[in-house]
Parts: C-alpha cells; structure tokens; sequence
C-alpha cells in the first residue's frame, strides 16, 4: 500500500510525506505536528492511535477513524456476531470517548462500514 500511496501522491503532484513503519513505534517517534491523521488499525486498538494522533494533531487538523461501524455491529446488537463481542465492545466504549471530548466535536459518517471525523472545537469568541 506504501508504493501505492506513494506513487498516487507523486502522479498527483502532492509533496506528502508518508510514514511507512509500524503506527506504535512510528508514533513514539514523532515529533512534528499533523494536519491529517488516518486511523485504520486494530479495532481494540483505537483509543491508543487516537490519543497520541491528538498530542500530534495541528490546531485545524483532523482525525479519521475508519470502519467504525463495523458491519453495523455498533448499532445493532441483534446481528452481533459472537467472535466480535470484545470488538464490539472497544469500539462503542471508543466512540463514547470520542464523542465526549469537549476539545473535539466529532462526527459519525454512516457510509461504507463508518468513519469517524474528529477535530478541535474553534472558540468562537
């Protein structure tokens, strides 16, 4: 996926600079700002990503949380699929703490197996 992001970034024209390595190890390692963090990983896992994403993230950046539906198991407790409970659980637990944050307002987008969008509250004032 590396190569095809890579080389999807350099047709466009895009000067990304892509972190291929494993996202814990990557994350304790970083010390510069984002302005775009994507979250596709372990689902028991999510909390961790997140709140180092957070430490990270630019005041305007964003956070996406991909498949955070999963298969519409988080909404749905009648098609619940028994090896998934643990699952199931992490992620609702996840999507309440991400939800809660009163520094982020975060969105749930039903689309596909769901995404999350998460980003700093601006004070209006």
């Amino acid at each position: 996926m590396y190569e095809i992001a890579k080389s999807n970034f350099k047709k466009y024209g895009k000067d990304i600079n892509i972190i291929n390595m494993d996202a814990k190890k990557a994350l304790n390692n970083i010390n510069q700002g984002f302005d775009f963090v994507f979250i596709d990983a372990n689902k028991s896992q999510y909390k961790y990503y997140f709140d180092k994403s957070i430490s990270l993230l630019n005041k305007n950046g964003i956070i996406v949380c991909d498949n955070i539906l999963f298969r519409g198991e988080i909404a749905n407790d009648n098609i619940v699929d028994k090896r998934d409970i643990t699952i199931v659980k992490n992620l609702r637990k996840f999507l309440s703490y991400i939800t809660d944050l009163d520094e982020y307002i975060t969105s749930i987008i039903p689309i596909g197996d769901g995404i999350s969008l998460s980003t700093r509250r601006i004070d209006e004032r």
